[in-house]
């Protein structure tokens, strides 16, 4: 089951500001630290998403596929009564003009009445159109279908013979992919097709492209940073705006004020400002989608160790 995926792909179409809204990568929650431990003894696993190991690979697979068993019996007491209620639309109000009587659940054919007739069209159908809203809702925007006639669950797996990342999902949460480091090429599989895109070194996904700035010569003004999808990797180029001191909610700033250099109105903007005497950290973020979301991310607290 994918509903993690499904919820994130479906925000992803809209906007890049909306898929970090949807997998809280936003500033709306603390994330853990590469090197913070939890409270309890050692790090924990969310979700029992430690699949299998072994001396060859680790693997793990997708969170919220151990829900399964409770969207098949969410299924069912959604199916049920909207079937119900479409056999009664059916053996109130269509039936009758197909054949002049009516049908009522598993009695068999009645005389069909007018007042029956008029029951089933006034209040049969527009219960129907709310149980198609009903399995449009449970089936498509909440998920549920991602539980039914595809993998189990999905699985990242790191191979330590052959160097590859293997990213496998189905299409509609992103498609196949696998990486390939030594090689520097990406295969990505997605609604049916197979391509290869070159893997260059130190290519970035969208949320640790953000922090790749720390490593960049900003004093030269203009810089590119390599980000891959999954499916493609793109090229994001960034341009020295000036050097401001901003106040966040983690203190005051002197900042280097940078700006993606975008060739379309199709295309987001970013802006990020960086801390000079934190190396560079972001400490605040904005991005601007060309449908008119704006999203703003602002440092609220920062320690070291």
């Amino acid at each position: 089951m994918f509903p993690n995926e499904h919820v994130y792909q479906r925000a992803r179409r809209r906007s890049i500001a909306e898929g970090r809204r949807c997998v809280q990568a936003d500033g709306s929650k603390r994330l853990l630290m590469v090197d913070e431990c939890l409270d309890s003894v050692g790090t924990t696993i969310p979700g029992r998403s430690l699949y299998a190991q072994n001396e060859t690979y680790l693997e793990f697979c997708n969170s919220g596929w151990e829900q399964q068993w409770k969207a098949g019996i969410g299924s069912f007491f959604v199916l049920l009564p909207c079937l119900l209620v479409f056999w009664g639309l059916y053996g109130f109000a269509i039936h009758p003009f197909i054949t002049g009587n009516m049908l009522f659940l598993w009695f068999g054919a009645f005389e069909a009445r007018s007042n029956f007739v008029w029951f089933g069209w006034l209040l049969l159908f527009p219960l129907s159109l709310g149980c198609c809203v009903l399995l449009w809702l449970w089936f498509d925007i909440m998920g549920a279908r991602t539980c039914f006639f595809t993998y189990a669950r999905g699985r990242i797996r790191f191979n330590r013979v052959t160097r590859k990342v293997y990213l496998l999902r189905p299409r509609g949460c992103g498609g196949n992919a696998v990486f390939d480091w030594d090689q520097g090429v990406l295969h990505s599989e997605f609604r049916g097709e197979t391509s290869l895109v070159p893997l260059p070194r130190e290519t970035q996904d969208r949320i640790s492209m953000m922090y790749q700035f720390m490593n960049m010569p900003t004093h030269e003004g203009t810089f590119v940073i390599l980000m891959s999808n999954g499916r493609k990797v793109e090229h994001y180029s960034y341009r020295l705006v000036n050097e401001v001191r901003i106040k966040t909610p983690a203190g005051e700033f002197d900042t280097f004020h940078f700006e993606r250099v975008t060739y379309s109105p199709k295309e987001s903007r970013a802006e990020v400002w960086l801390a000079k005497e934190r190396d560079n950290f972001p400490v605040k973020v904005v991005f601007d989608d060309p449908k008119g979301l704006r999203l703003e991310q602002d440092l609220i607290a920062l320690q070291t160790r």
